[in-house]
């Protein structure tokens, strides 16, 4: 509510009164957030749109009345920079993209840069796929068409975003082409995005001209191959690649906030700390800051809407979290305890390796593990479905599991020898053999039961396979597992084989595991952001722009829009006697559909609207209204 009224004052010594009033006018204004449903410092709801990183967004209203009712998507990439010889960087990512002459509508291509290598005489030719589609198809493979001066001295296998995988090459050197991947069409493209192509070779004349050709994996409805050219100018002394951040508005197309390096208020590219991880300083950041640490005010503001990106591209090493029948168990030294030491947990980074099973199970005579990283952020859960009972083998008392839990690979052990294991179906034998253990092994991410290599890891002869009580599975000294992450299976498998090098994930060290039957342990693993795959989507409320005295609206009106004739971003503002569902759409003079600017419903009030016209072309357009039985059409002229 307000009053208006008109008052005077004399300043001068000894005028009584010293000022007048006039009778107040009172008023009311509807400036009502509930016409939008939009407040300062609400949250605007953000959906995992693509991908399954443990990262979030977060979309905070900032200005209710600069909202525009738009759905936005945020998205990641790769930007490549050089430093040159004078001591600048240069983002050739953007410069590229300019150079390059795609034919295709998606904006895929290559972005390449040369680096003089040693010795002096050799440069590294390393090309950036830039994937960005229409039907979220993948690209099978890139054909490189190098220059026919170009001495080619080695190739390196890029790795797939898609699932860590090596990527295989073919070099024809008569023609001088290089094809990475395939056409194969399959669905599934090993490039996804971001991935690093790389060359050595003899110091080139420049420029370098490399045409290329994308081949689309045809997942979605139609099949657009990319062909293009990438121009390489000048030899750089060094390179790095950012992981950044973008935010295109969906209904204009536009990107609105482009090429951002803020995750968790913490600009990762700012100079200092950049320099304290990495020995260079790099370009520096979308803040402009040298510091790496920001308060939330240094989240980027548009629209009326502030974006923070909370995530990392860390990729997992050790366990993220282990939870016991709902509980989270508390971390100490690398080693995962709940309160009462019923559970002592760990991986191989206790011993100063990381988790994984690529790093820890060569040591024992394994064939490795995947460093998939699709694989590697899958996460398990561990049901002690097992009873442990004793049986008599040999005359000796032997602990085992007697009903319930899985079968599980025992292929070694320390302190014994497998060829005097009660459980032996080969006495005599050292090859590895089937025991049951008292729990079964499933993979959450893709609820199946999978597969466990166990090796017994008895710190002293207390376990003896010789010796009464012997317990197959030691619940109170260390046991060394690994998991192969294959559909679960009670035959044996060789630790060496190649199933185990492509499959086996993690390691797990039971120092302790003195269960109760029905225990559950949930084993999770970071999921960090992954370039081409991971994107989120919002939309934000329209406009809060009322500011008319609601009981003087007496008739339904559109405006003519402002300014006229309007610029690329506008304003159409409308009046409603009484709440109706409104539909204001813009026509070109063809009549053709271009743009839905409001279809909901809408209280009484007065409205303004903003037409982001950045990608329409000069011309007249119409733009109408309907609400309830009322309609009004008037024209508008964009000049640019």
């Amino acid at each position: 509510y307000y009053a208006i009224s008109a008052y005077a004052y004399n300043p001068k010594e000894g005028v009584n009164p010293t000022n007048t009033e006039s009778i107040l006018q009172p008023g009311n204004i509807c400036y009502n957030s509930n016409l939008s449903g939009a407040n300062y410092g609400d949250q605007v709801p953000v959906t995992h749109a693509t991908g399954s990183a443990d990262g979030t967004v977060l979309v905070t209203i900032m200005d209710p009345a600069k909202l525009t009712g738009d759905k936005y998507k945020v998205s990641f990439h790769d930007e490549m920079f050089t430093l040159g010889s004078e001591g600048t960087w240069t983002d050739i990512t953007a410069l590229n993209k300019k150079l390059g002459k795609v034919t295709d509508l998606t904006g895929s291509n290559l972005t390449g840069t040369g680096i003089w290598n040693e010795p002096k005489d050799k440069v590294v030719l390393q090309y950036l796929v830039y994937l960005e589609s229409i039907d979220y198809d993948y690209c099978n493979g890139v054909i490189l068409r190098l220059p026919a001066n170009i001495i080619v001295d080695s190739i390196y296998n890029p790795i797939s975003n898609n699932n860590g995988s090596s990527i295989p090459y073919i070099y024809n050197k008569e023609a001088n082409t290089i094809f990475f991947g395939d056409s194969s069409r399959n669905g599934n493209g090993l490039f996804t995005g971001g991935e690093d192509i790389t060359l050595k070779v003899d110091a080139p004349a420049l420029p370098v001209i490399t045409n290329y050709t994308m081949f689309d994996d045809a997942f979605g409805k139609s099949i657009v191959d990319v062909n293009g050219t990438c121009t390489i100018t000048t030899i750089a002394n060094q390179s790095l690649t950012q992981h950044q951040w973008n935010v295109t508005d969906l209904a204009s197309g536009q990107i609105v906030l482009k090429n951002q390096t803020i995750y968790n208020n913490t600009d990762i590219y700012a100079p200092n700390y950049y320099f304290a991880n990495n020995q260079i300083y790099g370009p520096g950041g979308s803040s402009g800051s040298l510091v790496a640490n920001l308060d939330a005010a240094a989240d980027p503001v548009f629209s009326g809407i502030k974006v923070d990106v909370n995530g990392n591209f860390t990729v997992p090493t050790t366990i993220s979290n282990v939870n016991l029948n709902g509980t989270n168990l508390s971390f100490n030294s690398s080693e995962w305890l709940n309160n009462s030491g019923t559970y002592d947990i760990s991986d191989f980074t206790i011993f100063g390796y990381n988790g994984t099973a690529s790093v820890s199970l060569p040591n024992y005579n394994g064939a490795g593990g995947t460093t998939d990283l699709n694989a590697l952020e899958q996460d398990y859960e561990l049901k002690w479905t097992g009873v442990l009972g004793d049986t008599v083998i040999n005359g000796d008392t032997v602990v085992i599991t007697k009903s319930g839990g899985s079968l599980a690979t025992l292929f070694g052990a320390r302190n014994y020898s497998l060829a005097a294991h009660p459980l032996n179906p080969n006495p005599g034998s050292t090859n590895p053999f089937t025991i049951r253990i008292p729990f079964e092994v499933w993979n959450t991410t893709k609820n199946e039961q999978v597969n466990l290599l166990v090796f017994d890891r008895n710190y002293a002869l207390t376990n003896d396979p010789t010796r009464n009580g012997f317990s197959v599975w030691n619940t109170v000294d260390r046991v060394y597992t690994w998991v192969v992450n294959t559909k679960y299976s009670t035959a044996v498998i060789n630790p060496s084989s190649s199933v185990v090098a492509d499959s086996a994930t993690w390691s797990w060290v039971f120092f302790a595991s003195k269960f109760n039957t029905g225990d559950d342990i949930k084993i999770t693993y970071i999921n960090p952001i992954q370039i081409g795959k991971d994107s989120f989507t919002f939309t934000v409320p329209g406009a809060v722009t009322s500011v008319k005295d609601v009981k003087t609206i007496k008739n339904f009106s559109l405006s003519q829009n402002y300014p006229n004739p309007f610029n690329p971003s506008t304003r159409i503002e409308y009046s409603l006697p009484k709440s109706e569902h409104v539909t204001l759409k813009v026509y070109d003079i063809l009549g053709r559909e271009v743009a839905t600017l409001v279809n909901e419903n809408k209280q009484t009030g007065s409205y303004s609207i903003q037409f982001n016209a950045g990608k329409f072309a000069s011309g007249v357009y119409i733009y109408r209204i309907q609400a309830g039985s009322f309609t009004q059409t008037k024209k508008l002229l964009l000049l640019k």
